[in-house]
């Protein structure tokens, strides 16, 4: 049977409890029988039953998401690494001295669905922070002037003035929402 949401079992159970038979309940909402008869008979949702086996807390974890949210809202997406460290600590202030495993990232994404594993891709941070509505807008007035017109297009050559990047890390994995596909990383200005 495919995975069913959360909402559909308590639609299930809603029609249970409402005199419908569980078998037709269960095809209804796509929920398996068996989970439908557990949960009226006080079973607790997986995620609740091994809440206290994870390293950390629902209430950390939120935490932990809201920052990689926000760190890829304003360019600065963490990597897998940065992830790891951060949780690491957490559990050390838990006094949870042990080391996470290698597979507790992956575990993390798996129940925490709004972020997920993206590209990163690293832009110059004035770069970032100057593409406005405005900065644009004028950028487009200026290919009106007469005299840009004139040139001809095999007379016209793209040039970067930021220079070389040598020695930076490159577009790397990184943690961010789950609604784009790569993740904008603002880099400093320090070129060679």
């Amino acid at each position: 049977m495919p995975r069913y949401s959360e909402t559909n079992l308590q639609y299930a159970i809603q029609d249970v409890m409402g005199g419908i038979s569980v078998r037709k309940a269960a095809e209804r909402w796509a929920v398996p029988r068996s989970t439908i008869r557990a949960r009226i008979n006080g079973t607790a949702p997986r995620k609740e039953t091994f809440e206290p086996l994870q390293r950390l807390s629902a209430a950390q974890e939120s935490h932990l998401v809201s920052w990689i949210l926000i760190q890829d809202a304003i360019g600065n997406a963490p990597t897998h690494d940065q992830v790891r460290k951060i949780a690491s600590r957490l559990c050390h202030l838990n006094g949870d001295n042990y080391d996470l495993g290698k597979s507790w990232l992956q575990g993390f994404l798996n129940h925490n669905s709004e972020i997920k594993t993206l590209r990163g891709k690293r832009l110059d941070f004035e770069r970032l922070n100057g593409a406005s509505t405005y900065s644009i807008q004028n950028f487009f007035k200026l290919l009106t002037i007469k005299q840009i017109n004139e040139i001809l297009p095999q007379n016209r050559y793209n040039m970067d003035e930021t220079g070389l990047a040598i020695g930076l890390r490159e577009n790397g994995l990184v943690l961010g929402s789950s609604q784009k596909r790569i993740a904008l990383r603002r880099q400093s200005d320090q070129r060679f």
